[in-house]
């Protein structure tokens, strides 16, 4: 039964918020359908090789990005590519990986990018962050803060939420969840 959760990703896709549908629409139009395609198939290849770079450093495989490289050798890599469930929400996920630095835990999720980002940009990002968190401490574990590394070709940009902010962006997904229930709900 709980492989029939839905996904994190799956809940922020269906209940983004309109002004950002329409954001993303207006992009397309303004550039062009094609090469906005072309970009968004870019960015995923982009986002495929810099989790490849990730794997191939936790098996100890040299990586051609020496900026990630150094990153990542602060933290103890605890824990990669692990599926969790929260039960009391019934939801799922999938997140990127678990550090230790100094005996505290951090929930990461990478992110690819070709240009530097602001902490607006981030838009469901914590989100997703707080509902993978809150589903690997249903289990027991304590993960003492959140962050989004984003990976671009010469440098890692770092976004740390503390567990405040991960109370306040919880709080904003499980609004999320409910109004994906009750849209499929709706459709029964």
């Amino acid at each position: 039964m709980i492989d029939q959760y839905p996904s994190v990703t799956r809940i922020l896709a269906a209940t983004k918020p309109q002004k950002d549908i329409d954001a993303l629409e207006r992009w397309r139009k303004r550039i062009g359908y094609a090469e906005a395609e072309k970009i968004s198939n870019a960015a995923l290849q982009r986002g495929k090789m810099y989790d490849n770079f990730v794997e191939d450093y936790t098996n100890g495989i040299d990586i051609p990005h020496p900026q990630l490289k150094e990153y990542l050798s602060q933290f103890e890599i605890v824990s990669r590519e692990q599926t969790i469930y929260n039960n009391e929400f019934r939801y799922k996920g999938r997140y990127d990986c678990i550090f230790a630095k100094n005996g505290i835990l951090i929930l990461n999720d990478f992110k690819g990018s070709g240009r530097k980002k602001s902490r607006e940009y981030l838009k469901d990002y914590p989100l997703q962050i707080a509902a993978y968190i809150k589903a690997i401490e249903e289990t027991g574990v304590v993960i003492n803060w959140g962050m989004i590394s984003v990976i671009l070709s010469d440098q890692i940009q770092t976004f740390v939420f503390d567990h405040c902010e991960i109370e306040m962006y919880f709080t904003e997904f499980i609004k999320r969840l409910k109004k994906y229930n009750d849209a499929k709900n709706a459709n029964f």
